[in-house]
Protein backbone atom coordinates (compact mmCIF):
# COMPACT_ATOMS: atom_id res chain seq x y z
CA UNK A 1 0.00 0.00 0.00
CA UNK A 2 1.18 3.33 -0.62
CA UNK A 3 1.58 6.08 2.24
CA UNK A 4 3.68 8.61 3.06
CA UNK A 5 5.52 8.50 0.23
CA UNK A 6 6.42 4.73 0.35
CA UNK A 7 5.41 1.77 0.24
CA UNK A 8 4.25 -0.18 3.49
CA UNK A 9 3.14 -4.36 3.40
CA UNK A 10 -0.12 -4.94 3.90
CA UNK A 11 -2.70 -7.86 4.54
CA UNK A 12 -6.48 -8.51 3.32
CA UNK A 13 -8.69 -10.17 5.05
CA UNK A 14 -12.41 -10.83 3.77
CA UNK A 15 -14.37 -11.88 6.55
CA UNK A 16 -17.59 -13.78 6.58
CA UNK A 17 -19.70 -11.30 9.48
CA UNK A 18 -22.29 -13.14 11.84
CA UNK A 19 -22.81 -10.93 14.09
CA UNK A 20 -21.93 -6.63 13.56
CA UNK A 21 -22.49 -4.57 16.30
CA UNK A 22 -21.34 -1.54 15.22
CA UNK A 23 -20.80 -0.16 11.51
CA UNK A 24 -21.62 -1.86 8.19
CA UNK A 25 -20.73 -4.54 6.09
CA UNK A 26 -18.41 -3.93 3.42
CA UNK A 27 -20.50 -6.59 1.09
CA UNK A 28 -23.89 -7.99 1.65
CA UNK A 29 -25.65 -10.92 -0.84
CA UNK A 30 -28.66 -12.28 0.56
CA UNK A 31 -28.03 -13.23 4.33
CA UNK A 32 -24.49 -13.58 3.61
CA UNK A 33 -22.40 -10.45 4.70
CA UNK A 34 -18.53 -9.59 4.49
CA UNK A 35 -16.41 -7.20 5.65
CA UNK A 36 -12.97 -6.49 4.22
CA UNK A 37 -10.18 -5.28 6.56
CA UNK A 38 -7.01 -4.16 5.07
CA UNK A 39 -4.35 -4.22 7.88
CA UNK A 40 -0.51 -2.97 7.75
CA UNK A 41 1.74 -6.29 8.30
CA UNK A 42 2.89 -9.50 6.38
CA UNK A 43 1.69 -12.93 7.17
CA UNK A 44 5.40 -14.07 7.29
CA UNK A 45 6.87 -14.33 11.01
CA UNK A 46 10.72 -13.97 11.62
CA UNK A 47 12.69 -15.18 8.36
CA UNK A 48 16.28 -16.70 9.08
CA UNK A 49 18.99 -16.12 6.63
CA UNK A 50 22.03 -17.76 7.27
CA UNK A 51 23.46 -16.17 10.99
CA UNK A 52 20.55 -13.58 10.46
CA UNK A 53 16.95 -12.90 11.84
CA UNK A 54 14.75 -10.83 10.33
CA UNK A 55 12.29 -9.93 12.83
CA UNK A 56 8.76 -8.95 11.05
CA UNK A 57 8.52 -4.84 12.18
CA UNK A 58 4.65 -5.38 12.98
CA UNK A 59 4.85 -8.42 14.87
CA UNK A 60 1.97 -7.25 16.93
CA UNK A 61 -0.50 -6.71 14.92
CA UNK A 62 -2.44 -9.89 15.05
CA UNK A 63 -2.68 -12.27 12.23
CA UNK A 64 -5.31 -13.58 11.49
CA UNK A 65 -5.96 -17.57 10.62
CA UNK A 66 -9.17 -19.13 8.07
CA UNK A 67 -11.36 -20.96 9.75
CA UNK A 68 -11.35 -18.75 13.25
CA UNK A 69 -14.12 -16.87 15.10
CA UNK A 70 -13.07 -13.63 15.99
CA UNK A 71 -14.94 -10.62 17.64
CA UNK A 72 -12.71 -7.30 15.95
CA UNK A 73 -12.96 -3.83 17.30
CA UNK A 74 -10.79 -2.15 14.62
CA UNK A 75 -10.11 1.49 13.56
CA UNK A 76 -11.75 3.68 10.84
CA UNK A 77 -10.33 2.85 7.35
CA UNK A 78 -7.59 5.65 6.68
CA UNK A 79 -6.79 7.34 3.62
CA UNK A 80 -4.39 4.81 2.82
CA UNK A 81 -7.49 2.04 3.15
CA UNK A 82 -5.43 0.40 6.00
CA UNK A 83 -7.36 -0.32 9.40
CA UNK A 84 -5.98 -1.98 12.88
CA UNK A 85 -7.66 -3.49 15.73
CA UNK A 86 -7.99 -1.28 18.08
CA UNK A 87 -4.85 -1.65 20.89
CA UNK A 88 -3.85 -4.15 18.39
CA UNK A 89 -3.92 -6.95 20.12
CA UNK A 90 -6.14 -6.16 22.92
CA UNK A 91 -8.91 -5.88 20.18
CA UNK A 92 -8.37 -8.75 18.54
CA UNK A 93 -10.57 -11.51 20.91
CA UNK A 94 -10.32 -14.87 19.21
CA UNK A 95 -13.71 -17.26 19.93
CA UNK A 96 -13.24 -20.66 22.00
CA UNK A 97 -15.41 -23.00 22.83
CA UNK A 98 -14.75 -24.71 26.16
CA UNK A 99 -17.42 -26.40 28.24
CA UNK A 100 -19.20 -26.29 24.99
CA UNK A 101 -19.91 -22.50 25.55
CA UNK A 102 -18.17 -19.97 23.16
CA UNK A 103 -15.76 -17.98 25.01
CA UNK A 104 -13.36 -14.60 23.94
CA UNK A 105 -9.55 -14.15 24.71
CA UNK A 106 -7.60 -11.40 23.56
CA UNK A 107 -4.07 -11.62 23.02
CA UNK A 108 -3.40 -10.68 26.54
CA UNK A 109 -5.56 -13.19 28.27
CA UNK A 110 -7.95 -9.93 29.05
CA UNK A 111 -6.10 -9.03 31.35
CA UNK A 112 -6.97 -5.17 32.10
CA UNK A 113 -10.46 -4.76 30.21
CA UNK A 114 -12.19 -4.17 33.58
CA UNK A 115 -13.61 -7.77 33.59
CA UNK A 116 -14.04 -10.05 36.46
CA UNK A 117 -10.45 -11.43 36.26
CA UNK A 118 -8.57 -12.09 33.41
CA UNK A 119 -8.00 -15.27 30.98
CA UNK A 120 -11.36 -15.58 29.38
CA UNK A 121 -15.24 -14.77 28.98
CA UNK A 122 -18.04 -16.31 27.99
CA UNK A 123 -18.76 -14.72 24.68
CA UNK A 124 -22.60 -13.90 25.50
CA UNK A 125 -20.89 -11.79 28.64
CA UNK A 126 -18.73 -9.88 26.53
CA UNK A 127 -21.23 -8.97 23.83
CA UNK A 128 -24.01 -7.65 26.86
CA UNK A 129 -21.49 -5.81 28.03
CA UNK A 130 -20.51 -4.19 24.66
CA UNK A 131 -24.54 -3.75 23.90
CA UNK A 132 -25.14 -1.64 27.26
CA UNK A 133 -21.68 0.39 26.66
CA UNK A 134 -23.12 1.35 23.08
CA UNK A 135 -26.68 1.72 24.30
CA UNK A 136 -28.13 -0.96 22.59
Amino acid sequence: VEAGGGLLPAVTYRLAVEEMVKGQPTLTKGEKSEVVLRMVGSIKSAVTSGDMVKLDAFRDVPKLEMGSDYLLFTTAESAAGLSVTVGLGQGAFRIVEMERQDYAVNAFNNVGLGLDGSGPVPYSELSAKIRALLGQ
